[in-house]
Order: structure tokens, then sequence, then C-alpha cells
């Protein structure tokens, strides 16, 4: 399928979402992704006939942290390399600089809001930016305890403890519950300034928060203190 970053469509809007997660794999000169738009899954391939201006210039509007964090990337690239620079050779060094191993990543401890019920969500908003609810307590009953991305395809979010402090009102979007998470060591994972992208992540513990606003927030500080103190 033809990608073109001057057209403003659903499609478009997940490729760069996708290429901003480091989700693709790159082939004898063309980058492979494959995304899910509007329940359906789309395989799509990119060379450097696509524009990196109009891929950097190209707005999503619900901008998740790993699109800021790309567009960031594509603008030190182009000023490094030129506005004619290759998209291939920038999308592979996009890689090369995020993507690690969780045995590489020195911070190992991450946390990820969910909810047992999605009628709990606000499911408008979540579909702003294409959010699906998953089933984590049926995933965690297995021995392991580990939570994975059933379609194997964007992968799963997970913030760093600087960002608990910005989540005090978010669980109507995101949910009442929160998981420690660990890394797992085998497991490549994307990793920005606010958060990390992967397939797995092992489960430490779960916390259930609080409707109240401000026993939230002392729950969120105990829980920042508590793995400070480990």
């Amino acid at each position: 399928m033809e990608i073109q970053f001057h057209i403003d469509n659903d499609i478009t809007r997940a490729v760069k979402k996708q290429l901003s997660r480091g989700r693709y794999t790159i082939t004898d000169g063309i980058c492979k992704l494959e995304i899910i738009c509007n329940d359906k899954r789309y395989s799509i391939s990119l060379d450097d006939n696509c524009n990196v201006l109009r891929l950097r210039d190209y707005c999503v509007i619900t901008k998740e942290s790993s699109v800021v964090w790309f567009d960031k990337f594509l603008d030190n690239y182009i000023y490094n390399h030129g506005k004619n620079c290759s998209l291939i050779y920038a999308l592979k060094e996009y890689q090369d600089t995020n993507l690690r191993y969780g045995n590489q990543i020195k911070n190992k401890i991450f946390y990820k809001l969910y909810s047992n019920d999605k009628r709990h969500l606000n499911l408008v908003y979540r579909s702003m930016y294409g959010a699906k609810w998953i089933d984590y307590s049926d995933q965690i009953s297995n021995r392991d305890r580990i939570i994975f991305d059933e379609n194997q395809i964007n992968g799963l979010w997970a913030m760093k403890d600087d960002q608990l402090k910005n989540i005090v009102y978010s669980i109507e979007m995101y949910g009442d519950r929160m998981f420690t998470l660990e890394l797992l060591p085998d497991c490549r994972y994307l990793l920005t300034d606010k958060e990390v992208i992967g397939d797995r992540f092992k489960v430490i513990r779960s916390n259930k928060l609080s409707r109240i606003v401000w026993i939230r927030k002392i729950q969120l500080l105990v829980i920042i203190l508590r793995n400070f103190l480990i």
C-alpha cells in the first residue's frame, strides 16, 4: 500500500505512530511494518521515495509520547543530514538509537495503568488513540505473570516513575489499577524520555487506586518511595 504523508487519513496516522514506536523491519532498503486501523490489519512498505520532511511535518493530532520523541529525532536528523536525506537511513538510526534489550536498560521498573472492566473507561476518548482494552487479569493468571501484546503489532506501553505524578487524573482514560512491571532481558523495548514500549513485561505487583483524588496522590507517592528504597 502506498503511503502519502501529505494526505491525512487514518492509515497514514497509524503508520507514523507505528514508526515512532520503532516497530518495523528494514531489509534491502525497504521498511516494512504492520498496523491495525479501524480493526483491519495492513502490511505497509516504505522506501526512499517517501519524503522525510513530509513525514516529519505530518501532524498526528493525538500525539503519543513516542510520536513527540520521533519528531524530535527527525528534526535533529534532518538538521545533520539535510532535507534530502534518506528515509531508510533515518529509520535505521532511530531503531539503533532507541531500541534496547531489557538487560541493556538501566532502569528495570516501569508502571502501567489498566482496568479490569472496560465499562469503567472513557472508550470514546481512547478510540482517538487507537487504544484497545486487554484482559490483563486473564493474562497474568499464568505462572510467569507475563502481560503481552496479543496482536504483536503495537506493543504495550509502560511509564517511567517520574511520570506517576502526571497520572492522578488519568484513571478514566487508562484505568484505576496500576501494574508495577519489570523488563524481560530477552525482549526488545523502545525507550523514550517518558515511557517504554515492548511486547512483554513481567508483573511484580498490582495496586488498586482510589477514586478519591487526595488518597490517590498518597498512593502514588508511596509506590514511588517503595521502589526507590528497594
